[in-house]
């Protein structure tokens, strides 16, 4: 099950929800006649009810869907998922949808208004880097080998932090990636944006201190950050949940510091965290969420799909 589905994640989603946009959480339960539940669909409705979307359904949320009763078969998650969306009437925009969801599937072609894709992208992790390495095309090879000996030649020594669930990060570290992870966003991604003062007042609030993503990241003991270290300084990180069996990480949020961009400091983080799971834990996957930017695609990364679909009204 996707980290992000988690009741533990889903909290501060709900919690950001509630207080700081205008929608009102809500979670659909198809139960049995017993009472037992078997389908939660986790949503945020209008303020009057009448419209809703997937509670998941926000910027550094991978992916969303239902989560049902385990022992149920997959004809049976199919016919429970049948049977909410006869229940359920009003106008909804189901989005990130995970792969083969059966929101997805079983949804009403009557009601179905539209249907779309997302792309995303996941690397497998070999436990054998250099045979990772050697399957990537001669040019990437060519570029990495590039980036390292240009550290060596300048003196450049970096390394790479890992904080996980044995070794949290610490305060001062998660200062240092928030700074760069705020600047990165506040210069790179809000061009449009007032480059006020109260501008940035307004991001800098926002990004540490509000948003669900700060808090889940930096307080869940599932939370995964790799620190591309050049003495003191942090040149890029990537920060993501671990899932609980501890086979795949999915990471939304990857940052560098463009000052040191002439070293390729984000090829050589994932690099190096790739080469690290590989070696020192039981990582099978490395997701790296929303977009199929090139250097994911450079570094061995699979593309895969989530859906959005936008239903009616039920009459």
């Amino acid at each position: 099950m996707s980290p992000f589905l988690y009741y533990d994640y889903l909290a501060y989603v709900e919690h950001f929800t509630r207080y700081f946009s205008f929608y009102r959480p809500r979670v659909a339960c198809m139960s049995d006649n017993n009472g037992c539940p078997l389908m939660l669909v986790p949503l945020k409705g209008s303020l009057n009810l009448g419209y809703y979307k997937m509670l998941g359904d926000i910027r550094g949320c991978d992916s969303t869907d239902a989560l049902y009763k385990p022992e149920l078969s997959a004809e049976e998650r199919a016919a429970v998922t049948k049977a909410f969306y006869s229940s359920f009437k009003s106008k909804a925009k189901l989005h990130r949808l995970q792969e083969e969801s059966f929101l997805m599937s079983e949804a009403p072609a009557e009601r179905l208004l539209s249907l779309q894709t997302k792309t995303y992208v996941r690397i497998a992790v070999n436990k054998d880097w250099n045979e990772h390495f050697g399957k990537l095309h001669r040019n990437v090879r060519q570029s990495m080998r590039t980036a390292y000996n240009r550290m060596k030649r300048d003196g450049k020594e970096f390394k790479l932090e890992i904080f996980d669930a044995d070794r949290p990060i610490d305060r001062i570290m998660w200062k240092k990636i928030m700074t760069l992870y705020f600047e990165r966003m506040f210069t790179h991604y809000k061009q449009n944006k007032i480059r006020s003062l109260f501008g940035r007042i307004f991001w800098h609030f926002d990004y540490f201190h509000i948003k669900h993503d700060t808090l889940s990241l930096h307080h869940l003991a599932n939370s995964f950050h790799a620190v591309l270290m050049e003495k003191e300084r942090p040149v890029a990180f990537l920060s993501g949940m671990m899932t609980h069996d501890g086979h795949t990480i999915t990471v939304p949020r990857l940052a560098i510091d463009d000052n040191y961009r002439f070293y390729s400091p984000g090829y050589v983080l994932l690099a190096e965290t790739l080469k690290y799971l590989g070696a020192n834990t039981e990582v099978h996957e490395l997701d790296l969420s929303r977009g199929e930017e090139k250097y994911k695609l450079d570094l061995g990364g699979t593309p895969y799909k989530t859906t959005d679909i936008l239903l009616s009204k039920s009459l």
